[in-house]
């Protein structure tokens, strides 16, 4: 749901973690790992740390920060606890109609405010999201962007992967992985262009020394159809609006003299490496300024999400929260191991990977709209680390 509709979206979550703890309170079946329910307290309480330690030092987002760090690693695992291993099927298809419904919300949504840029729609979305959505089609470029297409670029490579993985609803993740490449080439925004292939590429590598799945030559085939979709969508674009427009897209990831975009990027890179020269071990404490403040707002958040995790929690506290990423890797690794390249998890380490090589730039996990891509893991190590019956 759109990130603007706080009351409601509380509301529903209470009503799920309502649900849920009945659910495992009545259901049996569903068992908690020991393992993923410490792990899960350490984090809480290593997130309760750094934050009171920003507090005693005055950060002006240390008590902000806390929804993100300890509120909801308390409260989510509470649903992903919930969740059992045939549950899979269902999450696959919600992920590939969600794929279809922002895809074709997004591309009817620009093609109306090209046609009429004051209609109902485009005025309701700019009431809803403020300067957050933005089409410019000017005669030499297009400039598309709306806080949905952080969602395109974890479900492009998982729709990908799944349409040439075997998983069942083939048709509709081809027609997911088109619409979405044709989304993100619209939007114009450079992780959409990077993560996403990233991602597929090196799924290869992960599988590589794996014989017994046959994941290298079709994993390069699902590459080759993957390039070829977006190939398709860049030559339609080009048509419109000239390659120049591709060509300065990729001149710009390295304009570091002219680009706005690169030169905010920049200034916040060497405030927060100062930052970090300061304080290397343990940071200067969750929700921390650097010298340069990205937001009059909320001057603790930057876009280089990762380095200013690094200046906030320091190094101690960035390897702690990096070995749980890693784990949680490691996790989908192993049910694929176990259960093949047909199956939800495959799907999903492609989009886990992209979305964690895009929020190196846009802190997209600072928000409780994408916390799902964490704790969905967090339910499948749950469930394979859980008592068996």
């Amino acid at each position: 749901m759109p990130t603007v509709l706080k009351p409601l979206k509380i509301l529903l979550i209470t009503v799920c973690l309502v649900l849920s703890l009945a659910y495992l309170a009545n259901n049996r079946s569903v068992k908690i790992s020991t393992f993923a329910f410490w792990i899960s307290l350490f984090y809480v309480l290593t997130g309760l740390a750094w934050a009171v330690y920003g507090q005693l030092k005055g950060n002006p987002g240390a008590i902000p920060t806390m929804t993100v760090m300890v509120a909801y690693p308390l409260l989510l695992p509470l649903l992903a606890f919930s969740y059992k291993e045939e549950d899979a099927p269902g999450l696959h298809s919600l992920f590939l109609n969600s794929a279809i419904l922002l895809a074709v919300f997004d591309i009817f949504f620009i093609m109306t405010s090209i046609v009429s840029p004051d209609n109902p729609l485009a005025l309701l979305m700019r009431e809803l999201h403020q300067d957050t959505v933005v089409i410019d089609n000017a005669e030499t470029y297009f400039k598309f962007t709306m806080p949905n297409i952080a969602s395109a670029i974890f479900l492009l490579p998982y729709a990908v992967i799944s349409a040439f993985s075997g998983m069942p609803r083939k048709r509709l993740a081809i027609m997911a992985s088109i619409l979405l490449s044709v989304v993100l080439i619209l939007s114009g925004r450079r992780a959409g262009f990077i993560a996403p292939l990233l991602a597929i590429i090196s799924l290869p590598v992960i599988f590589a020394r794996k014989p017994k799945i046959p994941t290298a030559k079709s994993l390069i085939k699902i590459l080759l159809y993957c390039l070829v979709f977006l190939l398709i969508a860049v030559i339609g674009f080009s048509i419109y609006y000239g390659s120049e427009y591709y060509f300065k897209s990729i001149e710009s990831i390295l304009n570091f003299s002219s680009n706005a975009s690169n030169l905010e990027r920049a200034a916040q890179f060497y405030a927060l490496v100062e930052g970090i020269d300061a304080s290397p071990l343990f940071g200067h404490g969750a929700g921390a300024a650097a010298s340069y403040t990205r937001s009059e707002t909320q001057a603790w958040a930057y876009e280089l999400s990762y380095l200013a995790f690094i200046f906030q929690y320091g190094l101690c506290g960035f390897v702690i929260y990096a070995a749980g990423i890693c784990m949680l890797s490691y996790t989908l690794i192993f049910a694929i191991h176990r259960k093949g390249l047909r199956s939800f998890e495959f799907c999903y380490l492609a989009g886990f990977i992209s979305f964690m090589i895009a929020n190196a730039t846009n802190p997209y996990l600072a928000k409780f709209d994408y916390m799902w891509v964490i704790f969905i893991p967090v339910a499948i190590l749950n469930r394979q680390m859980a008592p068996k019956q």
